[in-house]
């Protein structure tokens, strides 16, 4: 397997286009409607979307056929029936006519447009579709140069206000989703992202140079809510945090804060920092005596990064790819997953061939220039955001103390009963929607269908009685685990058909798949069901799962399906005491004292 390349350009894209997908990929079903020409635009895409993995199923609207495939609802649009619509209306054409309109037209060039796509949105939510809309580019006008700026039918105006009601909808609307076109036409330029004459004569609104980066945002978007996207990024100390060799220079000698270069690295830890708070994780893999390594973090005035802000800190003289392997096993996510930043070229070719699938990009020599290069790449496309995010650190920072207190323990009983844990089953409500959604569009490994569910379809289920929707949270003695299995149970004649079964690997080997069958059990015979069925449905990233149901008890009713009689079910014992909560609130303890002991296990 090659190390992932991270710029393509046409002709590479072109190719990819041509290339069968991964059959074990994610499959994602897109359309494309516009009003300007998108063979080209639709090519890159379906060639990004290859090199990312992802089998992409596309429907590309006829020129300008917008509002028909939207709103007949038998148009080609809806019989294909795809996920997410990505809609482009260009400033272009907004800019040819505009010139034709009358003064009062003019001044309501944004109402009319917000008008339009919210008319748009509401047909295609009501379907289940996620949408994509291009935000407007600012058009070569300059009718009244900046003077444009006080006056408000000035297209100029009329195209940032209506920008702006774009990040409205979206903050409001969670199946509302804005590619930001105007952010990249400040980055690379509209000389580059706008080709008047091939406009003219062929009615293609981005030029050929910029379509790589284009299709690159927009494959990053739709495979975001596959659950691929960057979620750990490990950093190099000396000469990648800041200026300098610690070990060497000593903490008053290396380059941090107002002098120098030491501008370029307090601002990239300061961008570090609202990775962090955003819910990227943060790990330290550096080739340095520990305290040395630490001595910055917790000394340094000027260090805007703490220890605080890192979940895993490693600093040995190991080599990079051992280490790498150990930050995973705590933070336990797929490579893929990962980004390494080093300035060493060495360190990173060793990183790139020991894990292919890992993004290792191509610093920059100048620490001036890693956080422009770096938010050029689009790695950090996410398709959601909960505030559970922001603890994520936290949340790893104590599974390190878990790990450290397991290996002071012979038996595993033992250290499970140590950790004195409670969970706590809850239904799906307004508190926990977005990140049960989130869950199921982010869990790769530890999910038996990898079924994808946005909150109006998660909110939906909770309110159906056809449903049984469970959130299941942990804590134990080194803190809360938050939302680590989400179970959607489908009542099917006798059956309980389990929908959804996914999980946070960071709880495995600690009896959660037993507390969460037992709940499964317990509910079925509530319901007066003897019968629990469940499927496993291949991915490239779930095979960690493909026996679980048969180390469950579950037996093979074919077609990767097996069954379980509640009858005969016999609990399983585990180390978690079940906490009573109700729907809205925090943790409650049970009838008995939450440090009583649970059950035993065998």
């Amino acid at each position: 397997m090659e190390p992932l390349e991270l710029e393509l350009d046409v002709a590479a894209l072109v190719k990819l286009a041509k290339r069968p997908g991964d059959e074990k990929g994610p499959c994602i079903r897109a359309a494309v409607l516009a009003d300007t020409s998108t063979q080209l635009l639709t090519t890159m895409l379906r060639g990004y979307a290859r090199h990312l993995g992802c089998n992409l199923e596309l429907f590309e609207a006829e020129f300008d056929q917008i509002e028909f495939n939207v709103f007949d609802p038998e148009s080609p649009l809806h019989q294909f029936n795809p996920e997410a619509v990505i809609i482009y209306l260009s400033a272009e054409r907004i800019a040819h006519n505009y010139g034709s309109l009358s003064a009062p037209e003019r001044g309501s060039t944004c109402e009319n447009l917000v008008r339009r796509v919210a008319g748009l949105y509401e047909v295609l939510s009501s379907r289940g579709y996620q949408t994509i809309f291009f935000n407007l580019v600012s058009p070569a006008h300059g009718v009244f140069g900046n003077f444009g700026n006080k006056v408000a039918w000035s297209l100029e105006n009329q195209i940032r206000r209506f920008n702006v009601e774009l990040s409205r909808l979206a903050v409001e609307k969670s199946d509302f989703n804005v590619y930001d076109l105007a952010a990249l036409q400040a980055a690379i330029g509209s000389a580059t992202l706008f080709d008047p004459k091939l406009y003219y004569m062929s009615k293609f609104a981005i030029a050929p140079a910029a379509l790589p980066r284009v299709a690159r945002g927009l494959a990053k978007m739709l495979t975001a809510r596959k659950g691929s996207f960057i979620k750990c990024l490990i950093l190099d100390l000396d000469n990648t945090l800041w200026g300098g060799v610690i070990g060497d220079d000593g903490m008053d000698r290396i380059q941090i804060g107002e002098l120098g270069l030491g501008r370029a690295f307090s601002a990239f830890q300061s961008w570090l920092k609202l990775m962090k708070d955003r819910g990227i994780v943060l790990a330290v893999c550096s080739k340095n005596e520990e305290a040395n390594a630490r001595e910055p973090f917790l000394k340094h005035p000027e260090m805007v990064l703490r220890l605080e802000d890192i979940a895993v800190f490693v600093a040995n003289w190991n080599d990079k790819a051992s280490n790498i392997r150990f930050i995973k096993s705590i933070i336990d996510i797929d490579f893929g997953a990962m980004a390494f930043l080093d300035d060493n070229p060495v360190e990173r070719q060793l990183v790139r061939e020991s894990f292919p699938g890992m993004i290792v990009p191509e610093l920059p020599e100048d620490p001036s220039e890693y956080v422009t290069f770096l938010a050029g790449l689009d790695l950090f496309e996410t398709g959601s955001y909960t505030a559970q995010d922001a603890q994520r650190t936290v949340e790893y920072q104590a599974e390190v103390k878990r790990s450290n207190d397991r290996e002071k323990f012979v038996d595993l009983a033992d250290f499970l009963r140590s950790l004195k844990m409670r969970g706590a089953v809850k239904p799906f409500s307004p508190f926990n929607i977005p990140r049960v959604a989130q869950l199921t569009q982010r869990s790769n490994q530890f999910n038996l269908r990898t079924a994808r569910y946005t909150e109006k379809q998660i909110a939906e289920i909770a309110a159906s009685e056809s449903h049984v929707a469970m959130a299941i949270e942990l804590r134990d003695k080194y803190g809360d685990n938050g939302l680590i299995s989400v179970i959607i149970l489908e009542k099917q004649a006798e059956t309980l058909f389990l929908d959804t079964w996914l999980m946070s690997c960071r709880v495995l080997g600690r009896g959660v798949e037993q507390f969460v069958l037992n709940t499964i059990v317990k509910k079925a015979s509530e319901l007066g069901i003897n019968t629990i069925c469940g499927e496993y449905i291949s991915t490239a990233k779930n095979g960690m799962v493909k026996d679980h149901y048969q180390k469950l008890g579950f037996q093979p009713a074919g077609a990767n399906r097996w069954t379980l009689s509640v009858a005969d079910y016999r609990e399983y014992p585990v180390h978690i005491a079940l906490e009573a909560v109700t729907e809205n609130s925090s943790w409650q303890a049970a009838s008995r004292d939450a440090t009583t002991e649970p059950a035993p296990a065998a």
